[in-house]
């Protein structure tokens, strides 16, 4: 009678420890679900797939232009390091707006996006 007891105690613990792993994974995975990906309207600031979340660096070697070019585009004066910041990070330290950024980077010259292999 004593094992049985033992018994029935950890089958009820190993039940009740399924159906709060198994809950607690439904959370997780309903959480997850919820995280979409950018849309279009929150993605792109213009027609030239120029994101607000790429570095001048980057748009550079995208467009295969010089990084003091972007800059002349941006209308932007560059300090030290800022290359490496984003497209918005830029907008809040210079104090612009994103129809001011949007119409600057229409500006810049990118007839030509590089593909992957190319290089500068």
């Amino acid at each position: 009678m004593r094992q049985r007891w033992k018994l029935l105690l950890l089958t009820g613990l190993m039940i009740v420890l399924v159906v709060l792993i198994a809950r607690q994974s439904l959370h997780i995975y309903q959480n997850i679900k919820q995280v979409h990906a950018p849309t279009p309207q929150t993605r792109q600031d213009n027609i030239l797939r120029v994101h607000h979340w790429e570095t001048v660096t980057e748009v550079s070697r995208k467009y295969g232009i010089s990084v003091d070019e972007v800059f002349s585009c941006l209308q932007i004066v560059p300090e030290a390091g800022d290359e490496n910041l984003s497209f918005r990070a830029l907008e809040n330290k210079y104090n612009m707006t994103p129809e001011e950024m949007q119409s600057n980077l229409k500006k810049l010259p990118t007839n030509h996006p590089r593909k992957h292999g190319d290089k500068p």
